[in-house]
């Protein structure tokens, strides 16, 4: 008959659940919004919205940050230009990299888009609005 002491058991499976909790993602999704630099950010569960003077782009959701807060999604972007629109233009959708860096109540956020060499860098803080003023 085997007997194995409770205490080696209970150490062996305490050491077990340490380990698989340890390795599951603690992260939450992120949501809330964030404004600055002339531009405001809302995210949900579904998604992400971002507006500017002239400017608006979309992500999908969950935006779920790493360990340090990092994020990295894409989706559209959209850059007006001051003037009337014509009727039959369509929207200037172009694709662009949502990456952010979230510290505190504070985001960093960089929109990069392909064949734009900088990237567009806001800084945001958690739960402030700013007023757009649209292209005109």
């Amino acid at each position: 008959m085997l007997h194995i002491k409770p205490v080696i058991l209970g150490s062996a499976l305490g050491a077990f659940i340490l380990s698989a909790t340890a390795a599951q993602p603690s992260a939450t999704p992120l949501s809330g919004q964030w404004a600055g630099d002339r531009v405001q950010l809302v995210i949900d569960a579904q998604g992400g919205s971002l507006e500017g003077d002239c400017l608006s782009g979309r992500f999908a959701g969950p935006v779920v940050p790493s360990a340090e807060g990092r994020f990295s999604v894409t989706g559209p972007y959209t850059a007006d230009a001051p003037g009337p629109t014509k009727a039959t233009a369509g929207p200037p959708d172009a694709p662009a990299t949502y990456s952010g860096e979230l510290h505190g109540g504070n985001l960093t956020l960089h929109v990069t888009r392909p064949g734009n060499p900088t990237a567009e860098v806001y800084n945001l803080q958690a739960g402030a609005r700013v007023k757009l003023i649209r292209c005109l």
